[in-house]
């Protein structure tokens, strides 16, 4: 249902944000693999035919996060973005980058924002 390749690529800075990914996909044979870039998800997403999926905090690195969240967003919409609440992310930052269907998470993810995530809400 969410990709046709049966892999799900995932980067985030918590290592607890790859388990709870793993341990959902997994159940359903599907590969979950650890990225460490935003750049690298989406190289994986193209070349392997799946779901990216990149969940950036805010609070450590907000300038490089919406940069490089930006412009994957527009030229990859298989990759999937969630931040993590730490910084707020304003009006004009949102205009600038087109990320108007960010999903901001709380501390740590569980399955129900990944369901969120997933379902593009």
């Amino acid at each position: 249902r969410y990709n046709d390749s049966g892999a799900i690529m995932v980067m985030s800075p918590y290592a607890e944000d790859y388990e709870v990914v793993n341990n959902f996909f997994g159940s359903y044979g599907i590969d979950v693999v650890r990225c460490r870039s935003v750049e690298e998800v989406e190289v994986l997403a193209d070349a392997k035919r799946g779901l990216g999926i990149a969940i950036i905090d805010l609070s450590t690195s907000p300038a490089d996060g919406l940069a490089a969240a930006g412009a994957v967003f527009h030229t990859n919409p298989k990759v999937r973005f969630a931040f993590v609440r730490g910084a707020e992310l304003d009006e004009g930052a949102k205009s600038k980058t087109g990320l108007y269907t960010d999903l901001v998470i709380q501390r740590p993810l569980s399955s129900k924002s990944l369901c969120k995530l997933l379902s593009g809400a």
